[in-house]
Parts: structure tokens; sequence; C-alpha cells
């Protein structure tokens, strides 16, 4: 099993994904290493989408438009 921060990788993986892989983010990464938390394979995959508040409307409709397309083409489940 490979963890990892996804990051590291090239995004190419995130399209055929494998099952050795285990994506984490930052902080949870620490804690793994640092012993305090264990880390299990993820039953499913879900995006979380934060923009700032201020975000120029042209650029929120950019962010928006590729959330939709991670939708369509690879069936994530992305939260806005």
């Amino acid at each position: 099993r490979v963890i990892t921060h996804p990051n590291v990788l090239n995004g190419a993986t995130m399209y055929w994904p494998h099952d050795a892989f285990q994506y984490v983010e930052g902080f949870a990464l620490d804690e793994f290493a640092a012993g305090r938390w264990g880390l299990r394979p993820a039953v499913s995959q879900r995006i979380g989408l934060l923009l700032d508040a201020g975000i120029e409307p042209e650029l929120r409709l950019r962010h928006f438009q590729a959330a939709d397309a991670a939708r369509a083409t690879l069936g994530v489940c992305v939260s806005a």
C-alpha cells in the first residue's frame, strides 16, 4: 500500500485509481506519520469546493465548470 499526498503523484492517477494508493491531505498524513491516527481505505470519494466570498464572478463560474467536469467525467461527488 502507498500512502501519499495527491500533490506528490501525477494527476493522471486520479483517472485510473489503483487499490494500492491511499490519498490523504497534509494534516492527516502528519498525524499518521506521528502515530496518532490510523488510516483506512475510503468507501467513496467526495470533494468539497470552497471559494472565497470575494472571488470574481468569471473565476467563480470557471471553478464551478471544473467541478461539473469532475462530476461528469470521473463520477466523483463534488459539493459546493
